[in-house]
């Protein structure tokens, strides 16, 4: 085995691993999964915490004890992909150097276009909005907003790189206008 570990096979497969994980990217990537392993330890305790007495007989699925648990979950775990594109946004912008609040703005903003834009049908357009769609905003979601966010963040770059912005009066606060 150790000659196996010590091979061209590996080092070659160690080399192209350091390399990916150089990629601001990638690394985006893993800061933002990271980031998020708090937001799922929350959701997971508070479902056990939700589940469990219900199973045991302690109140039923209907009391008001297991819909403020169950209420904590939902907030995390079936909007993981919202908090985990906002996080992406930002961690991306870091490392390229941009506001990370403004591309964690805009990465966050597009994503919820993109994973419920299909609902919204005639009702966006004359500008009610009975329900929203959350079915993408969780674990299901979270490829499309590993997308979205790296998408946008890059377009966010290329337009700071080539000087594609709108220019607001000196009036305007600087707050205001970034």
């Amino acid at each position: 085995m150790d000659k196996f570990m010590n091979s061209g096979f590996m080092k070659a497969l160690n080399n192209a691993g350091q390399k990916i994980g150089a990629n601001k990217a990638v690394n985006s990537i893993q800061s933002a999964l990271m980031g998020s392993m708090g937001i799922i330890m929350v959701g997971a305790i508070f479902q056990i915490c939700a589940v469990v007495p219900v199973n045991l007989g302690w109140f039923t699925a209907d009391s008001s004890i297991y819909m403020a648990f169950y209420g904590v979950y939902n907030l995390t775990m079936n909007l993981l992909s919202v908090w985990f594109v906002f996080q992406l946004g930002y961690n991306y912008s870091k490392a390229l150097g941009l506001k990370p609040m403004t591309g964690a703005i805009n990465a966050t903003i597009c994503f919820l276009l993109t994973a419920t834009g299909a609902s919204f049908g005639a009702d966006f357009l004359t500008g009610t909005m009975a329900s929203l769609n959350t079915t993408y905003l969780g674990g299901t979601g979270l490829f499309v907003a590993i997308l979205v966010g790296l998408v946008t963040v890059g377009i966010y770059n290329m337009c700071v790189k080539h000087n594609i912005v709108i220019k607001m009066p000196d009036v305007v606060p600087p707050f205001l206008a970034d």
